[in-house]
């Protein structure tokens, strides 16, 4: 399903709503109907800033509401009764269940061009998860009035319980055991300093867009260009002393063009770096002196509200 130019906030509300209310009618689940819909539906960007606001209210108001109720309505007493048998259960789910589901959904996924590994599989196995989903089920046992819902709920509150205070302080140390975890990637080193404009390229499209940076380093009295290069996945040193070379005469020709049109010559420094692009870009708006970013509308993986976050224009080319 895909939102049209047009639509409203408020479908964001209906479409949930008529999902459950329709899937209940026909004696289907309610919330898995919603669950599908929530895969289907995509988002135009200009409609982010609508997405995000309802992402802070499920994040900021739903989900503490939830864990509020199903914590009001299990009797602490009822809690240590079933102490055992809920972190046994805690522990299988953990342990066993969750594992086991990981592997069977995702072992297809194993093969192909672009396979999962086995590392990565394990790792998914122990990533917890936010417990909202399973507590919006025991809610709704609870209130279905079903002999033994006060054990059932008290158990569940257990593996919940077990997966957010066991699994998130072990998560980091999970990653580096697996070899998952990125180190910190520190800012390319500059050679020169005072402000900078930035563009931003993984491949060989930097020279068409090259002419567009120094214009508008021309018109905002900007002495530094800087080419950040990050092939990514197909970082080599071959490829980055190719890119280097070519990089190295483009800056010659814009500088003997600047003094053919009577223009002072700028600054112009190459900087490479390995791991993703945004990283990179992470890392060199920390280091100070950025004065704008031009990226290619294709190839970052910034969101809307990633880029307002860094406060540094960004300029998106073609």
């Amino acid at each position: 399903m895909q939102i049209d130019p047009g639509s409203d906030a408020a479908l964001f509300l209906a479409i949930p709503l008529f999902s459950y209310t329709f899937a209940t009618i026909f004696g289907g689940s309610g919330l898995l109907a919603t669950f599908i819909t929530g895969l289907l539906l995509q988002v135009r960007a200009h409609f982010r800033h609508v997405e995000h606001y309802f992402n802070h209210t499920i994040e900021g108001f739903m989900k503490p509401m939830m864990f509020m109720l199903l914590g009001a309505m299990v009797n602490p007493v009822e809690l240590l009764a079933v102490a055992k048998i809920g972190i046994i259960s805690g522990l299988i789910f953990m342990f066993v269940l969750r594992p086991l589901i990981v592997f069977i959904t995702l072992l297809p996924f194993t093969f192909g061009k672009k396979k999962m590994s086995i590392a990565e599989l394990l790792f998914l196995s122990f990533v917890r998860e936010t417990g909202v989903i399973p507590a919006v089920l025991l809610i709704t046992i609870y209130l279905s009035g079903i002999e033994g819902a006060e054990t059932v709920m008290a158990i569940g509150l257990w593996v919940i319980l077990l997966t957010l205070i066991v699994e998130p302080p072990l998560t980091p140390c999970i990653a580096r055991k697996l070899g998952l975890a990125r180190k910190k990637i520190d800012a390319p080193e500059r050679r020169h300093v005072g402000p900078v404009a930035v563009l931003c390229s993984r491949g060989y499209s930097f020279p068409e867009r090259m002419e567009t940076v120094v214009k508008w380093a021309v018109a905002h009295s900007v002495e530094n260009i800087v080419l950040l290069h990050c092939p990514e996945d197909k970082y080599s040193e071959k490829f980055i002393t190719d890119v280097r070379s070519r990089a190295l005469k483009l800056f010659t020709a814009m500088n003997k063009k600047l003094v053919q049109s009577g223009l002072r010559e700028r600054t112009f420094e190459f900087l490479d770096g390995p791991g993703l692009l945004q990283d990179n870009i992470d890392a060199l708006i920390a280091a100070g002196d950025v004065s704008i970013i031009f990226v290619g509308t294709k190839m970052l993986d910034y969101r809307l509200e990633d880029v307002k976050r860094l406060n540094v224009p960004f300029y998106f080319m073609e």
